[in-house]
């Protein structure tokens, strides 16, 4: 089935020239939709898990809890958490950072109390194929880490497609 990119409006705004990383990936996309179809169509699907807390910590709000250089240029259609034993008194939410700029729109990534994961949870965190460009510094911050019997081990995972050329 082919895949069809959606042109996204990004319009200006004051300090355009300082080099806004959200307008600039959004441009990108939008002057690339095509090479970007045709790589997506022929890709084969990846993800990394990131392992943010091993499977006797306790999950606790902070920023910065696991972090990496991106190792390629990557489009990201999905991403999910998990955790080893899930807390029972309220949701668990955590943001994706490239360079210090959330990848997530409004829905953070969330595994609702009572659960191992985020995998089917409404809404569904707002990523639509974000390119994370290469050697960025990536971080996953814990925004919410819930109330109640706490959650042990944390990780989180990337899902989509490496892209081999630049733009």
């Amino acid at each position: 089935m082919p895949i069809t990119l959606q042109q996204i409006n990004v319009g200006v705004a004051p300090g355009d020239d300082k080099g806004d990383k959200g307008r600039i990936a959004f441009t990108k996309i939008n002057e690339n939709s095509d090479v970007l179809e045709a790589i997506i169509e022929d890709a084969e699907t990846k993800a990394f898990v990131v392992k943010c807390y091993a499977k006797d910590a306790v999950v606790e709000v902070a920023t910065a809890i696991e972090w990496w250089r991106q190792p390629y240029a990557f489009v990201l259609t999905e991403v999910r958490a998990a955790v080893f034993a899930a807390q029972s008194g309220a949701d668990i939410q955590i943001d994706i950072l490239e360079d210090g700029y959330s990848i997530l729109g409004s829905n953070l990534l969330t595994i609702p109390a009572g659960s191992e994961t985020s995998l089917g949870y409404s809404p569904a965190p707002d990523v639509l194929y974000t390119i994370l460009e290469n050697n960025r510094k990536m971080t996953i911050d814990v925004v919410d880490a819930g109330s109640g019997a706490t959650a042990t081990g944390l990780e989180v995972t990337l899902i989509g497609y490496v892209i081999w050329t630049t733009f």
